[in-house]
C-alpha cells in the first residue's frame, strides 16, 4: 500500500515539474514573440509592404472585375504603386521605359526626366495596377508621348482607346 502511494506521489511530482518546464518554455517563447513584434527587422517590414501591396492589387482585380467602385484607404494606393513598380522592374520593365508620374501627390518613379522619356500620368492606384501588368487600368492613364516599342510594338493606351 505504501509503495503505491509513493508511486502516485512520484507521478504527481513529475507531472508538476514538466508542467513548470512547459510554462517556462512558453514564457520564453512569449518574450521572444513580443520582442520580435516590438522591434521588427528590416526584411520583416519589407515583406509586410510587399504582402499588403500584393493583397491590394488582387483586391482591386476582384473589385474592378465585378464593376464595383470603392475608395481604398489612404495608404493602399501607395502600396499598390510600390509593388507595381517592383513587379514591373522584373517582368514587363515598364518602370524602366516610362517616367511614371502620379497625379495624387506621390513623387515620380522610373526614368529620370533629364532623359526625356515618355511619361504616363494617373492615380497611384491605376499606375500601380498598370505597372503590375493589369492593362485594363491603362484606360485611366494619360500617356504624354509615343511609348517605346518594348512591349512588342504595341501601345497599351491605343489598345484601350485612351487619348493622348
Amino acid at each position: 500500500m505504501r509503495l503505491q502511494a509513493m508511486a502516485v506521489k512520484a507521478r504527481k511530482c513529475q507531472a508538476f515539474r514538466s508542467k513548470r518546464r512547459c510554462k517556462r518554455r512558453q514564457s520564453i517563447q512569449d518574450l521572444r514573440a513580443r520582442d520580435w513584434a516590438e522591434h521588427p527587422t528590416l526584411t520583416g517590414r519589407l515583406a509586410a509592404v510587399i504582402a499588403l501591396g500584393e493583397l491590394a492589387i488582387h483586391h482591386q482585380d476582384i473589385v474592378r472585375g465585378l464593376g464595383l467602385d470603392g475608395e481604398p484607404p489612404p495608404a493602399v494606393p501607395s502600396y499598390i504603386l510600390w509593388v507595381g513598380a517592383l513587379l514591373s522592374s522584373h517582368s514587363n520593365l515598364r518602370v524602366w521605359r516610362y517616367r511614371v508620374v502620379p497625379t495624387d501627390g506621390h513623387p515620380p518613379l522610373g526614368v529620370p526626366q533629364a532623359l526625356r522619356p515618355p511619361e504616363v500620368l494617373g492615380t497611384r492606384e491605376a499606375l500601380g495596377m498598370w505597372l503590375a501588368g493589369r492593362d485594363a487600368a491603362a484606360g485611366e492613364l494619360h500617356f504624354t508621348s509615343s511609348p517605346p516599342t518594348g512591349d512588342g510594338g504595341r501601345d497599351p493606351a491605343s489598345e484601350q482607346g485612351v487619348s493622348r
